[in-house]
């Protein structure tokens, strides 16, 4: 019995090893990979807006509000201007190469979310507001002009720099975890509405209901709604939120999407946050990781009172004077 014990205490421990292995694994991912993964988003943000911008004034037909408002007039005429134009096209470049990307931006994102083409609003500028929140939110990564600046803000003799960034700093780290939860809730709603086909049979009108400020998954990708529902409330817990993220990534088939530059890639690209950067403190993953970390220091413990063999011969060294 003693000998049964103790091969499934050991199976047990090595269960809780091999999932501590693969936790150290994605996060060391997500360490290595983040700074890719970042400029990324930004080349292909800067892409689509400079695309955008190329097409309206090529076509003569500039933006304009995407809803009734007092000043829409207004700024439907500083669009069409110079200006505007000037705006549309220099900021996904300050963008691409990580210059004041957090301010570049805020006009960037003013236009994916209040403004539309001819054509009316795309599904695109959902996912465009959404990765531009999170390079407000996150920043450019080092890969970009602005890191290699806020480096040398530390001892540069301009008053304010190093308390400028300070405070950005500081305001990173208090908000990007509550943006990674707002992003993980978002990423939820997609197989949330397909899910909710379970329980409503009209699942057009469901997802029309939830669809104008929500995310939808891309036409082409596979979803069953009772997998999709279990998804959800994963991604909803924090649960396995990385392996769940890889799934619904691969649940999307990528042919041609970066030649297409729809909505699919934009999805992967949000997906890649949750992958590589992880759901933030507020998920059960944390906590898991946390008892995960007590078993492993409550086990090295038990293994340091157990009797060792000593080099010189099978008797044990335990209580030896």
């Amino acid at each position: 019995m003693k000998r049964a014990g103790f091969e499934s205490q050991l199976g047990y421990r090595a269960g809780i090893a091999v999932v501590r292995s693969a936790m150290s694994s994605m996060q060391a991912l997500g360490g290595a990979g983040g700074a890719w993964l970042d400029l990324a988003i930004r080349f292909w943000l800067a892409k689509g807006f400079l695309i955008a911008a190329t097409l309206s004034m090529a076509m003569h037909a500039p933006l304009t509000m995407a809803f009734a408002s007092p000043v829409s007039p207004t700024v439907d005429w500083l669009i069409a201007s110079p200006l505007g134009a000037t705006i549309a096209t220099v900021c996904p470049i300050l963008l691409l190469v990580g210059c004041c990307s957090r301010a570049a931006s805020l006009p960037l994102l003013f236009q994916a979310l209040a403004l539309q083409g001819p054509q009316g609003p795309s599904p695109l500028h959902l996912f465009w507001g959404v990765l531009l929140g999170w390079i407000i939110v996150h920043g450019p990564g080092p890969l970009s002009i602005d890191a290699v600046l806020s480096r040398g803000l530390v001892s540069t003799a301009i008053p304010g720099s190093s308390g400028l960034g300070q405070a950005v700093a500081i305001a990173t780290r208090i908000v990007e975890p509550w943006y990674r939860l707002a992003l993980r809730l978002w990423i939820a709603t997609a197989p949330l509405a397909v899910g909710a086909a379970l329980f409503a049979r009209a699942g057009g009108a469901v997802r029309m209901s939830l669809a104008p400020w929500l995310a939808s998954y891309p036409d082409a990708a596979a979803a069953q709604p009772a997998v999709s529902l279990a998804v959800a409330s994963l991604l909803i817990c924090g649960l396995g939120t990385r392996a769940v993220s890889i799934l619904l990534a691969l649940a999307v088939p990528i042919s041609q999407a970066a030649m297409q530059l729809d909505e699919r890639l934009y999805w992967l690209l949000a997906l890649g946050i949750l992958i590589l950067y992880g759901p933030g403190p507020f998920a059960l993953d944390r906590l898991v990781d946390q008892a995960l970390r007590r078993v492993d220091r409550d086990a090295a413990l038990d293994d340091a009172c157990l009797p060792h063999r000593s080099p010189r011969g099978p008797s044990f060294t335990a209580g030896r004077p």
